[in-house]
C-alpha cells in the first residue's frame, strides 16, 4: 500500500495512504502568512519504480513515497493495526 509521508518543520509527520491513479499529487498548505498556496507534484518512475520526493516551497513540507505492504487484519479480530506514529 503505498504511503506518502508528509515531514513538516514544525510537526510530526502525516502519513497518508495514496488514493486513486494518476501522475500527480497535490499538496494544499498555507504560508506564515495565512495564503493557502497548491502545487501539484508530479510522480517519478525509475524502471517501473514510483517515487516522490518534493520540497514545498511555502510551508517547506517534505513528501516523501513510502511503499508499505498491506496491511493484515489481527489474529482473531476484524481490526485491522494502527500505522505506528512518529514523533
Amino acid at each position: 500500500m503505498p504511503i506518502i509521508v508528509t515531514y513538516t518543520p514544525l510537526g510530526a509527520p502525516k502519513r497518508e495512504r495514496v488514493k486513486g491513479s494518476g501522475r500527480i499529487v497535490t499538496h494544499r498548505c498555507q504560508d506564515v502568512h495565512g495564503v493557502t498556496h497548491r502545487q501539484r507534484f508530479p510522480l517519478g518512475s525509475v524502471r517501473g519504480v514510483t517515487y516522490l520526493d518534493a520540497l514545498c516551497l511555502h510551508c517547506g513540507a517534505h513528501l516523501v513515497w513510502v511503499d508499505e505492504p498491506d496491511p493484515q487484519p489481527n489474529r482473531g479480530t476484524d481490526s485491522f493495526p494502527q500505522s505506528p506514529s512518529r514523533s
